[in-house]
């Protein structure tokens, strides 16, 4: 094999790396189809680039007239992909350059599978400058002329195109310049050696494979462009959903504060009223022993009275021990009597429901569960209150039920109302 030859087969090669790159991009991103033309280009140019270097070791003319047929076969799937890239990178319609020119390189390229139409079967001995090359080709016939005009006529029309697009383009001018320089020079090239004007190797291959490579070239940048335009937009929608979100949360943190002063006022009241009628009951009781203190036979109503009054004391400590129990810190995970829970809260609940609405309690027995005794509570008083409110506007003098059972190992506390209910 000679050196020419596997220069040329070197250029096949990188042909075929850069079709394999373009496939494997387009299975990554099947929306963007300029890929798969270009693979289908880049296949056109194996086609084309392969029996172009097997020609420099043609040994008779009957082997180059069937390696020149297949050059023109290779010609097809090459402007094929180009045609529909073109479309796509210049988003132009070229339906209908396809539709004529497509059909008539096709027509042309089973004329010259025909014997004596294209090529007269003559051996010709050609050399190549440079390379000492060496290898017999076949004799043209003058029919053989009119393969150039089809060429000449696509390429001059996507020459126009690109020319119109780079007057217009922001981006991508340098490929486009570097693509019609590109065409220009194989087209000069191919004439001049058709016509014999040169003895070079053919640099159609050569020139193709550039012309693809470079746009290849303006698609990864495009699409590296695109990525880190993606990653930027995704930069900022994750700052702003934090800061939506650090919004958000103060927002709520605002509503639960205001959830805890309503929260606090109804405690408020619920435990003066509470404490209240001890206190009440504890005073008339003091004035009373002040009287029975002057009595010298009022010993035993003297007992009565302070055993009373030490039992409303001990109502009003019990309530304020309930208070402390209910206001402290959460402590995260510890045992928790839910039925206890709720008849703390229930004073509370009582005053709450005054005028309003009937409280009827089912406490049973269940077994601790694991929480946080103020959390619970202040949801029990929670549900409650909103049972209350709900009642008053839908059935006012109705009933809330609030009630405790176990399951086994599941406790569930209920609250009911006769409510509409939310909608």
């Amino acid at each position: 094999m000679s050196l020419l030859t596997s220069l040329a087969l070197a250029v096949v090669l990188v042909a075929l790396w850069e079709a394999v790159i373009c496939l494997w991009t387009y299975t990554l991103r099947r929306q963007d189809a300029a890929h798969l033309w270009l693979a289908v280009m880049s296949l056109g140019i194996v086609a084309l680039g392969t029996p172009t270097a097997l020609l420099y070791e043609s040994t008779s003319a009957h082997q180059a007239a069937n390696l020149r047929f297949a050059m023109m076969a290779g010609t097809l799937p090459f402007y094929v992909g180009l045609i529909r890239f073109s479309e796509i990178f210049l988003g132009q319609s070229m339906r209908a350059a396809e539709r004529i020119a497509l059909p008539t390189i096709a027509f042309l390229v089973l004329l010259s599978a025909i014997p004596g139409v294209m090529y007269t079967g003559e051996p010709i001995i050609r050399t190549v400058v440079g390379f000492d090359t060496f290898f017999v080709d076949t004799g043209t016939t003058a029919t053989a002329g009119l393969i150039l005009f089809p060429y000449f006529g696509l390429t001059g029309f996507l020459a126009h195109r690109y020319a119109a697009a780079f007057r217009a383009a922001s981006e991508g001018r340098g490929v486009m310049l570097f693509a019609g320089t590109i065409a220009l020079a194989v087209l000069l090239s191919d004439v001049a050696i058709a016509i014999g004007l040169l003895n070079t190797p053919s640099v159609t291959a050569i020139g193709y494979t550039a012309l693809a490579g470079g746009f290849i070239g303006v698609l990864s940048r495009r699409f590296v462009r695109s990525v880190a335009r993606v990653e930027e937009n995704a930069h900022l929608l994750t700052r702003a959903a934090l800061e939506r979100t650090d919004a958000l949360r103060e927002k709520d943190l605002q509503l639960a504060q205001a959830e805890a002063l309503t929260a606090v006022g109804t405690l408020a009241a619920g435990l003066a009223h509470e404490i209240n009628n001890p206190i009440a009951f504890v005073t008339a009781n003091l004035n009373h022993l002040e009287e029975l203190r002057s009595e010298e036979d009022a010993e035993i109503e003297f007992e009565e009275v302070l055993a009373e009054t030490q039992e409303g004391v001990a109502r009003i400590r019990s309530i304020l021990d309930e208070l402390r129990r209910l206001a402290d810190p959460a402590r995260g995970d510890e045992a928790v009597d839910l039925t206890a829970v709720v008849k703390s809260v229930l004073p509370i609940i009582r005053y709450e429901a005054r005028g309003r609405a009937k409280i009827e309690t089912h406490l049973e027995w269940v077994p601790e569960i694991r929480g946080d005794r103020r959390m619970l509570g202040q949801v029990v008083l929670n549900l409650a209150v909103n049972a209350i409110h709900a009642t008053e506007a839908h059935a006012p003098g109705g009933t809330v039920v609030i009630a405790t059972t176990a399951d086994h190992s599941i406790v569930q506390l209920h609250v009911k109302d006769r409510a509409t209910g939310i909608p």
